[in-house]
């Protein structure tokens, strides 16, 4: 595919992303349907939408949204195929084209994943003219021209780290930074993983840096065990109390296993999504 077939149109200065915003769309592991499948949405300029994770409830939920029903084009972002982080895929992705008449961006994070997406892809049935398999490489190459296709222009930049979750896929954590502000701000995004380290890392190096990470209380050995995550806060912070707060306090939780995990994280001090449309 070459830069032709990629250009939408240019960006106005006035249509730069003002700030960074995660609207919730459901906040459950894969076996708490309950809670939704785990994905944010974030507003870009020129009516765009960049979609983290896809799961399984995901294209039914976004069908309510009202700012979903306006958008001009999607791009999407996984940090795994779990079927609870793509099940929507098939659905989502030729619905956009139909309605947009716009491929849908699918941004990925080294070829084991792009060829985890395309295999999943094909075997929905979803034609190729749907959707644009885009490295982040090539995603953040692009966004520097100030084009609009992929983030509406807004300087943000994407990282994929490799993460540990499961050996049988490309499983990534996803930094989300604000480019060209004097006092930039960042989001990371677990995904699902058994390593928080990079987590606390992000805290202690970013100070405007908000922290979205998979939780639970079931003693999983491929997510994040909620209290292990508690009491290594508390030890980077060297038994700080005052910081160890500090720090809980740009922290969301997600990716619950039950209401009783929800209710666990409000009372050691992090939040826990609110659903928003």
């Amino acid at each position: 595919m070459n830069d032709k077939e990629l250009i939408i149109g240019s960006l106005d200065d006035s249509s730069l992303l003002p700030g960074m915003k995660l609207h919730f769309l459901g906040y459950g592991s894969g076996h708490n349907p309950k809670l939704g499948s785990n994905s944010a949405y974030m507003k870009l300029p020129g009516d765009g939408m960049l979609l983290l994770e896809c799961g399984e409830s995901v294209f039914r939920t976004l069908l309510g949204v009202r700012y979903f029903n306006k958008i001009k084009y999607l791009t999407i972002v996984l940090s795994h195929t779990h079927s609870d982080h793509s099940g929507s895929l098939g659905t989502l992705v030729p619905y956009v084209y139909r309605r947009t008449g716009t491929p849908v961006n699918i941004i990925y994070g080294n070829i084991r994943q792009r060829r985890e997406l395309q295999g999943l892809l094909d075997n929905f049935g979803v034609p190729p003219m749907h959707y644009r398999l885009v490295s982040v490489r090539r995603a953040n190459a692009i966004n520097l021209e100030r084009r609009v296709e992929l983030f509406g222009g807004a300087p943000l930049f994407i990282e994929m780290m490799k993460t540990h979750h499961v050996p049988e896929l490309a499983c990534f954590s996803i930094l989300i930074m604000q480019m060209t502000d004097d006092n930039p701000s960042q989001i990371f995004w677990s995904g699902d993983t058994d390593d928080f380290l990079p987590a606390i890392a992000m805290l202690q190096t970013f100070p405007n840096c908000h922290i979205y990470h998979e939780a639970n209380t079931s003693h999983s050995i491929s997510h994040t065990d909620m209290d292990e995550f508690n009491e290594a806060l508390l030890t980077f912070a060297d038994d700080d109390i005052r910081l160890a707060d500090k720090w809980r306090k740009r922290i969301t939780l997600m990716h619950l296993n039950s209401d009783a995990a929800c209710r666990h994280a409000t009372k050691l001090g992090y939040s826990v999504p609110r659903i928003g449309r």
